[in-house]
């Protein structure tokens, strides 16, 4: 039975509608109506191992064009833990882009901590 990966990352919407309270909440939050806006990474979770970053807009995922939480949850519908493709708008000071990431969920070289006896 297909499950439904753990990116790691906690998300808002942008819209028109919540614009007001991500800019109050994040003061250099770009002017984006919208897009899922990644509040925070978890540190080694898939989505920290490809490189998304605290503050990235998601405007892509899987080669559909992402308005909200919702687009990304239909692209991946029942599909097992295989690689997602993402593109990103990473707002910096300065260094505003375009950003295209692989989120993979295998872990590699990783240590699994020993059991205690």
């Amino acid at each position: 039975m297909p499950v439904q990966p753990y990116f790691g990352w906690v998300m808002w919407n942008v819209s028109k509608e919540n614009y007001k309270t991500l800019k109050q909440r994040y003061p250099t939050f770009p002017k984006a109506e919208e897009g899922v806006f990644v509040q925070k990474v978890i540190i080694g979770f898939p989505a920290y191992r490809a490189g998304v970053q605290d503050g990235d807009v998601i405007v892509d995922f899987n080669g559909k064009k992402v308005r909200h939480m919702n687009d990304m949850m239909k692209v991946m519908g029942k599909k097992s833990v295989a690689a997602v493709d993402v593109i990103v708008k990473r707002f910096r000071p300065g260094k505003d882009r375009v950003v295209p990431l692989t989120i993979s969920f295998e872990q590699k070289d990783v240590a699994a901590p020993r059991s205690r006896l």
